[in-house]
């Protein structure tokens, strides 16, 4: 019976092994994901606070491999434990089937699947287009440490020397703008002091405070010369700017999905965002189907003696119904038309496990 004193049970038991499973699994894709990022910290002078923002936006797109692999060995390390300790031996000699115990199992994966689905499908792409932000404004900040000091920086057409830099404050400045053309003439600005700030569109400018400007022709005759209090000099038109692409299906919800897919030409990017918005629905088909195969393998009449075949075979065959669905994937994104051959193999494959379960319960 649903909710019965036996299922809250066993719920309790898959919902345990869940939430000690998840952190470990977690850590780890931390540390992996931290290590390609941490170069950042020691050569480009990025915080900590700023890392793991960016891994932290990473991490809801990494629920379709992590969700499934945390489910099945929650599910593996329970039944297994149950096993062990005899408590199926208890249950089946008490009259339970191994549909009672299935039944808490499929609603813990049930669950789970939907969770996957709603963090794919809403979180994740938020995240990523958090993501793609942070890292355009990191990437623009760094762009703007070409600027050295005591170094003739050659940025465009301008050659720009800083003296001493702190923080914002710059000393000793020295901008040299030489055209590439025959007939505009050279412009020199120094200023003893001056300060470097970005505006909100990210436009970064050097303000230089009682300096001189003087403008040259090519045989260095001097044109004019003019003192100043105060003047801006913009910089971003000679760095490379970077801006987050909009086209990513990872960014993209599956109504946004579905709209860009019909708006745009490409036909790669168009296969692309199709294939997204159906792994979406099929992803968590992979824990339902992993759950499947441990009640088959794990849910066994007690007494076999191989519990440590059953429990690799497990591991074995979830962790190929899980490459199987990211194949599946790649293969889609090149060929559209395999959309529908995927849906009809996850339905045949579920009803198969179904049915065999079933069947097997009810002798």
């Amino acid at each position: 019976m649903l909710f019965s004193i036996l299922f809250r049970y066993i719920f309790r038991k898959l919902l345990s092994s869940f939430l000690v499973v998840t952190p470990i699994v977690a850590m780890m894709i931390w540390i992996s994901i931290s290590i390609r990022y941490v170069e950042l910290i020691a050569s480009d002078g990025i915080t900590i606070t700023i890392l793991c923002k960016l891994i932290t936006c990473l991490f809801p797109g990494m629920v379709g491999i992590i969700l499934p692999i945390c489910v099945l060995i929650a599910l593996i390390a329970s039944i297994h434990k149950m096993r062990t300790d005899n408590e199926m031996t208890v249950l089946i000699t008490s009259g339970k089937n191994e549909a009672s115990v299935f039944a808490p199992v499929m609603i813990f994966s049930l669950l789970a699947a939907a969770s996957e689905f709603y963090v794919q499908t809403v979180i994740s792409p938020e995240a990523y287009k958090r993501f793609d932000i942070i890292q355009e404004k990191l990437k623009n900040q760094l762009s703007m440490s070409i600027v050295k000091t005591r170094t003739f920086n050659v940025i465009g057409s301008s050659i720009v020397y800083i003296g001493n830099k702190k923080q914002s404050s710059l000393e000793d400045i020295f901008i040299s703008y030489i055209p590439k053309d025959d007939i505009s003439n050279v412009n020199i600005i120094t200023a003893r002091r001056g300060s470097m700030y970005a505006d909100k569109d990210g436009n970064y400018f050097i303000v230089l405070d009682n300096g001189c400007r003087q403008e040259l022709k090519k045989d260095n005759t001097l044109v004019s010369s003019l003192k100043f209090k105060n003047f801006s000099y913009d910089i971003t038109q000679f760095l490379r700017r970077y801006h987050y692409s909009t086209g990513k299906p990872n960014t993209k919800t599956q109504k946004e999905l579905l709209r860009y897919a019909e708006a745009i030409t490409d036909q790669e990017l168009k296969r692309n965002c199709v294939a997204e918005y159906h792994y979406r629905f099929l992803s968590p088909f992979v824990i339902i189907i992993n759950a499947l195969i441990v009640g088959l393998l794990l849910l066994k009449a007690v007494g076999r003696g191989e519990r440590r075949l059953d429990i690799m075979k497990c591991f074995a065959f979830g962790a190929l119904n899980q490459v199987c669905f990211l194949i599946a994937k790649n293969i889609t994104t090149r060929c559209g038309e395999l959309i529908l051959a995927n849906y009809i193999a996850v339905a045949l494959v579920t009803a198969i496990l179904g049915v065999h379960f079933i069947r097997r319960s009810v002798r």
